[in-house]
């Protein structure tokens, strides 16, 4: 007989168990062995907004036909705004038309963690006996990371046309950040 169990303290006990024996003990208690445990495997999907009511931004298939590069932000010449603008011109125009691209610049944590859990991902699938709950773990992790990506711009300020006609740090969209929110 199969029993599930659920609600365990973060989840670590949680899971469908084959029973092998119970022994009835005094007080109306239960011992029970357990020769088996089936891991409950779930991966996760990156987040979709389904419900959102703009025509032109709603998808019918969220997952087909986009991609999303990621790049680091503080590597030489892509810290250079103007850079990274053709870059991202040259991607799109080697793009195909049908493909939706979703390029994001990081940090050097947001690109250690993504690496991190990437190869973790990739050695577990890379063992000759898969553990499919190891792999599906290490999957989630990757979609976290990229889910709780965001895009590294250089600090800008407001500032008065008077006081400093060059504009040298003036808030640009898409190549400035007012500051900082930590999203956790």
């Amino acid at each position: 007989q199969d029993v599930y169990i659920t609600g365990s303290h973060d989840g670590a006990n949680d899971g469908k168990f084959h029973i092998s024996s119970a022994t009835a003990q005094p007080l109306n208690k239960w011992l029970i062995d357990f020769d088996t445990r089936v891991a409950i495997i779930k991966d996760n999907f990156l987040p979709i907004d389904l419900d959102n009511g703009c025509e032109i931004c709603r998808y019918e298939n969220p997952y087909s036909h986009i991609v999303s590069v990621v790049l680091p932000a503080w590597q030489g010449r892509f810290y250079n705004q103007d850079f990274r603008k053709f870059f991202e011109k040259l991607i799109r125009m080697e793009c195909p038309a049908h493909i939706v691209l979703n390029i994001c610049w990081i940090d050097c944590r947001q690109m250690h963690n993504l690496e991190l859990h990437f190869k973790t991902w990739l050695q577990e699938q890379a063992k000759t006996s898969i553990n499919k709950l190891n792999v599906s773990n290490a999957l989630n992790l990757v979609i976290e990371d990229i889910t709780n990506l965001r895009s590294l711009y250089k600090d800008g300020i407001l500032h008065d046309c008077d006081t400093d006609p060059s504009g040298e740090n003036a808030i640009v969209l898409n190549q400035t950040i007012l500051g900082n929110l930590n999203v956790s």
